[in-house]
């Protein structure tokens, strides 16, 4: 059993081949800023079995940032043996260690946090835009079955051109105009300007930005949520490196001298399966200021401050699709008979057109709206 006090906690950030190195240098950099003196923090690649050995000797905590599974396992076999603690950037496998804890929401609490959006918006009809696919296994489109949502796929990408393609030969051209972006920050802000630039964030529309995007939220009346504690983050690196300042934290709010089993039973307490508890900051942006408007705890949304939405409006989007404006000289304005104006056997026409359009829904998603004009000599 290893005892240990603050002062001498000894932390480890293991990282692979398949780490980004500039994200764990990150990390450490983040650590050692808000800790300093008060742990130990050694940074070390991992390889081979041999490596992990060696630097889990004298390790009370590891950060897992190896992004691979097997090197996972081969960690958390050693700390079965060893007593030191796991913190994990990514569920690697479906099952975990009693000493490994996760420093995100589990993905259910994450899904959870976007439902209690939708529903507060009562949203039937939405699309779906995320980097990642998901499978039933995961859950998540479960969740949504009861719903009429479209899913695509943009891959996180740096290049705007690609954003405005996407937007306008998807989403424009889907006709439905509630939109859930789960991209991360820097990917969502390229789509959030493009949804400007074609027009498309206008009273009556709504977008919703997922937990990992809330850094790249831009323009105005956009809704986001993000895991509370996390709020500062402006970029990836720094979503990832304050989860993990957040984790250290709960850690060092325990009491001052304690051994590893102590600390595994703390931590299993202040979490639910392993996982931070359900705690998501809700954010709204207006006149490009991000505001802290409420929090979602355990599925329950409650707003401290009223929602504002694109247009500066402040009525809940919930018009899914787009309306197709089109004028009609149909005598509203210059009233006549058919006898005496041959102009109305046109418009008769056109309005049985439309109404057989409609009827035959040649265009999901879109509405013909009929405005009353005259035929222009006025």
């Amino acid at each position: 059993m290893a005892i240990f006090v603050k002062s001498q906690l000894t932390a480890n950030i293991l990282y692979s081949s398949f780490t980004n190195l500039e994200l764990a240098l990150k990390i450490s950099s983040l650590l050692l800023q808000n800790f300093q003196g008060q742990l130990d923090l050694n940074v070390t690649y991992i390889e081979t079995s041999e490596d992990l050995k060696l630097a889990t000797d004298v390790s009370n905590i590891v950060f897992d940032l190896t992004y691979s599974a097997s090197l996972s396992e081969l960690i958390k076999e050693l700390a079965e043996e060893k007593h030191f603690i796991i913190a994990s950037i990514i569920e690697t496998s479906s099952t975990y260690s009693e000493w490994e804890f996760f420093i995100h929401n589990s993905l259910k609490d994450q899904i959870g946090a976007l439902i209690s959006i939708v529903s507060y918006l009562n949203w039937e009809t939405f699309i779906v835009v995320s980097d990642q696919t998901y499978s039933e296994d995961d859950g998540f489109l479960n969740y949504f079955s009861n719903k009429n949502y479209q899913w695509f796929y943009f891959s996180n990408s740096n290049d705007q051109s690609l954003a405005d393609l996407f937007i306008g030969k998807i989403v424009q051209a889907s006709g439905i105009r509630n939109i859930v972006i789960l991209n991360r920050g820097e990917s969502t802000k390229l789509l959030l300007k493009s949804l400007e630039k074609s027009n498309l964030l206008y009273i009556g529309t709504g977008a919703i930005i997922g937990n990992k995007g809330f850094w790249g939220l831009y323009g105005n009346g956009v809704v986001s949520y993000c895991e509370s504690g996390l709020e500062l983050a402006d970029s990836y690196y720094n979503y990832e490196g304050l989860a993990f300042v957040k984790f250290l934290k709960q850690i060092l709010s325990f009491i001052s001298i304690y051994d590893s089993l102590a600390l595994r039973e703390f931590l299993s307490k202040n979490t639910e399966d392993h996982h931070p508890l359900s705690n998501f900051t809700l954010i709204n942006t207006k006149n490009s200021e991000n505001l802290l408007v409420g929090n979602i705890f355990n599925g329950i949304l409650t707003l401290v401050k009223p929602l504002v939405y694109p247009g500066n409006s402040s009525k809940i989007p919930n018009s899914p699709t787009t309306d197709i404006a089109i004028w009609i000289a149909d005598g509203t304005s210059n009233p006549g008979s058919l006898s005496e104006n041959s102009t109305l056997k046109f418009v008769y026409g056109e309005l049985y057109a439309l109404e057989l359009w409609e009827n035959k829904h040649s265009l999901d998603n879109f509405k013909i709206k009929v405005v009353d004009t005259d035929c222009g000599v006025f």
